[in-house]
């Protein structure tokens, strides 16, 4: 098996949960580490009853990436095989109780085999040297070359050697090629100021939503979709975000309410606060209903002393 035995910086590396609760779910490696496990405490966290709290730890060292079973009751299946760790390769699939999660490189020209009589860092420079662009480009100039040096021995007789006007010309027609093939790199888009700047406001906002500040991770995941409106996963967690932050919303007015039934006003007051601040649109309904349950609380407290 070929092992990502590059410097993870190299690397856009994702996880796919592909099968389990958490379904569809897409998390992006951004440290040298990551655990998985049920606890909230880890970097993925699995609402899976069979995992356990602390599960799995995938980390890089100097051979790849590998990933290494913490749990000491449950298991760890790589691409269908049970083992305490080992090293994964691009389209891995590890198995964690229930749930199946897939290894995606977003950068699959980074993934090449160590060669042994030469260093891997060798051959992906010599792959960008070699891009495609580069062979396109080598092709036309040899054709306009041949193009320019063949013909009958008379004519060759006839003209010798090419004028300074002819050699203007091949000039400008070989700079106009060149042009083309460059203006080929931006059909993505990915090679644009805009995808950077994007791209940098789509992990500040995934760092925010690791984080659970998801207000916060929305307004950066909207950020990065005006400067790119294509970026896949910048959509996806805009809206894994707002569901986040809509069911934080609920929990919170479900504490006030349970906390006004028994009589934890002081409790109440501050639940229905933190759905004001969540919220922060005042003419959202779910505000509307916060703020009035906020001030009756606080009527309540204040009439008792």
């Amino acid at each position: 098996m070929t092992n990502l035995a590059l410097n993870s910086a190299q690397l856009d590396i994702f996880l796919k949960i592909i099968q389990g609760n958490d379904s569809g779910a897409v998390y992006q490696m951004t440290a040298a580490s990551l655990t998985i496990g049920r606890a909230e405490e880890n970097d993925i966290v699995l609402n899976d009853p069979k995992t356990s709290r602390m599960h799995a730890k995938l980390e890089w060292d100097e051979q790849g990436l590998k990933v290494t079973n913490l749990s000491s009751k449950a298991s760890l299946i790589i691409n269908g095989v049970e083992a305490k760790q080992g090293y994964l390769d691009a389209g891995s699939i590890i198995t964690i109780g229930n749930t199946n999660i897939e290894l995606a490189v977003e950068n699959p020209i980074a993934v090449a085999p160590q060669a042994e009589t030469a260093p891997t860092v060798n051959q992906t420079t010599e792959q960008k040297k070699r891009s495609p662009i580069f062979y396109i480009l080598l092709l036309m100039v040899a054709a306009i070359m041949y193009l320019a040096l063949s013909g009958s021995e008379e004519q060759a007789a006839d003209q010798p050697l090419r004028d300074n006007s002819m050699i203007q010309k091949e000039i400008e027609e070989t700079q106009k090629i060149t042009e083309g093939l460059q203006n080929a790199k931006f059909t993505s888009g990915k090679d644009t100021k805009q995808y950077q700047d994007a791209r940098e406001s789509y992990l500040k906002g995934f760092r925010d939503y690791r984080e659970g500040n998801y207000p916060r991770a929305i307004t950066s995941f909207e950020a990065a979709l005006a400067l790119y409106p294509q970026h896949p996963l910048a959509q996806q967690y805009l809206a894994l975000s707002r569901r986040k932050l809509d069911e934080t919303i609920q929990a919170f007015m479900q504490d006030g309410n349970r906390f006004m039934d028994k009589g934890k006003y002081r409790q109440a007051v501050a639940a229905y606060q933190t759905v004001m601040t969540l919220i922060r649109d005042k003419t959202n309904p779910n505000y509307q209903e916060a703020y009035a349950k906020h001030r009756q609380s606080k009527a309540i407290l204040e009439a008792s002393y």
